[in-house]
């Protein structure tokens, strides 16, 4: 194969190092693996979520361990982004979980802190290193 594609499986998968393992006995020489992959993200498709927080460290770990040079490892969002998307998910985590129904004065302090967390993100520098979506990884089998 010249080219692996694996956008948000990785998750799903109960032992994703021997997909790591497959993908690299499947690639050909400087092949290339374009992979996406949370970091961090809410349970999903249950029951078939094994996986979260698959980090830089991850995968310069297991894709380099795997013959794989990596080219590019970019983060997708930053903590304020993700603090902000789950203040805004609060009002049906609350209807589903707590069985309340939030009031306006509290839908308004959710969105004063939504727009706190987008304007931080604004000036961010660099805080995806502690928390982001999760990350697009380019990397060739050596």
């Amino acid at each position: 194969m010249d080219v692996v594609l694996c956008t948000e499986v990785f998750e799903h998968l109960k032992d994703p190092v021997s997909a790591v393992r497959e993908i690299a006995r499947v690639l050909k020489p400087g092949g290339e693996l374009i992979l996406t992959a949370p970091f961090c993200s809410l349970t999903h498709m249950a029951p078939y979520y094994f996986a979260n927080g698959f980090s830089e460290f991850w995968y310069r770990e297991h894709l380099e361990a795997h013959g794989f040079e990596i080219c590019e490892l970019t983060p997708d969002g930053d903590y304020f982004k993700y603090m902000a998307q789950e203040l805004f998910r609060t009002v049906e985590m609350a209807e589903q979980y707590c069985n309340t129904h939030l009031s306006r004065e509290q839908v308004d302090v959710l969105s004063k802190a939504v727009k706190i967390m987008t304007g931080l993100s604004r000036s961010d520098s660099a805080s995806a290193e502690t928390l982001c979506f999760g990350y697009l990884i380019a990397a060739y089998k050596k």
